[in-house]
């Protein structure tokens, strides 16, 4: 679903990114850039400083966590 480019950066599907958005927007707030990506999704980068990488992953995968049963049918 997300492939991880390192520790601030990570590639995003189009089912989870509102979920990973509000994950990151309550934590991280503007330190974190979105670029669309046509027909792969959505790149995320943390762009300030003094952010924890582990704690931007797990904001990353509780995004994911949420996507799933919105994902199922």
């Amino acid at each position: 679903m997300c492939t991880f480019n390192g520790d601030r950066k990570v590639k995003v599907c189009d089912v989870a990114i509102g979920h990973v958005k509000a994950e990151l927007a309550a934590d991280l707030g503007d330190v974190v850039r979105y670029t669309h990506l046509e027909g792969e999704g959505t790149l995320v980068e943390v762009v300030g400083d003094g952010v924890d990488a582990g704690l931007f992953k797990q904001l990353v995968r509780n995004g994911m966590a949420a996507a799933e049963p919105a994902a199922s049918p």
